[in-house]
């Protein structure tokens, strides 16, 4: 029941789908983000991570995310050494102009390479 979208608490459980539409609208709301509006994808991991921290769903798990695209691996590990389960966000936002495509120093490829280290 983390993802279901009815808000209303059923008599006998602890609480609400935390991952729920209201529920992320809610903190959207924190955000100056009104329903129905735009989350990009760095917003909308943001909101998950703070969901995730503020109501702590699932034991001993960890949303992270890479602000900027950047992976910091002590970060990660650190959780991981916690004994927690890590989620990796790496917002991307695709679409963007040529020119800043071209600009930039790593591949989409290159983000994704890190994943190799734990094979």
């Amino acid at each position: 029941m983390l993802f279901i979208d009815n808000p209303y608490k059923r008599k006998g459980e602890k609480r609400l789908a935390p991952y729920g539409i209201h529920i992320i609208c809610a903190e959207g709301l924190k955000q100056k983000i009104q329903p129905g509006k735009w989350y990009g994808p760095q917003m909308i991991s943001l909101v998950l991570q703070e969901i995730n921290n503020r109501m702590s769903p699932i034991y001993q798990f960890h949303i992270h995310v890479c602000l900027n695209s950047n992976i910091f691996m002590d970060e990660i590990e650190n959780e991981i050494k916690k004994d927690k389960s890590v989620f990796v966000l790496i917002p991307i936002r695709l679409g963007i102009d040529d020119k800043l495509i071209k600009s930039t120093r790593f591949s989409s490829k290159d983000y994704f390479s890190f994943l190799k280290m734990w094979e």
